[in-house]
C-alpha cells in the first residue's frame, strides 16, 4: 500500500516534466504544476516529521546517537554547545 502511493506521488510530482506542456491550456498546466508542487510540499513536510517524530525511536537512531556518544565526542578536546546545550566535556 506504501509503495503504491509513493510510486503514485512520484508519478504526479513528474507529470508537468514528462508531458510537453507547450501546446496545452494554460490553465491545465498551472493545475499540474500547482498540483505537483503541492506533492513535493506534502512530501517534504511528512518526511521531516517523520524524522521529528518516528526516526529517534527506531533502532538505526539508537546506534547512530551511541557512536556519536561514546566514539566520537570523546574525541572532541573543546568545548562543544548547542543553543546553550553542553555536548561535548567542559576543559575543567
Amino acid at each position: 500500500m506504501i509503495a503504491a502511493l509513493a510510486l503514485l506521488a512520484t508519478l504526479v510530482v513528474a507529470l508537468p516534466h514528462l508531458l510537453r506542456l507547450d501546446n496545452a491550456r494554460p490553465a491545465t498546466a498551472a493545475i499540474l504544476w500547482t498540483a505537483a508542487l503541492t506533492l513535493r510540499a506534502a512530501t517534504a513536510i511528512s518526511l521531516a516529521l517523520f524524522l521529528v517524530v518516528v526516526f529517534p525511536e527506531t533502532t538505526a537512531f539508537k546506534a547512530l546517537i551511541h557512536w556519536c556518544k561514546h566514539t566520537v565526542l570523546p574525541v572532541l578536546h573543546s568545548d562543544v554547545e548547542v543553543h546553550g546545550h553542553a555536548i561535548g566535556p567542559r576543559p575543567s
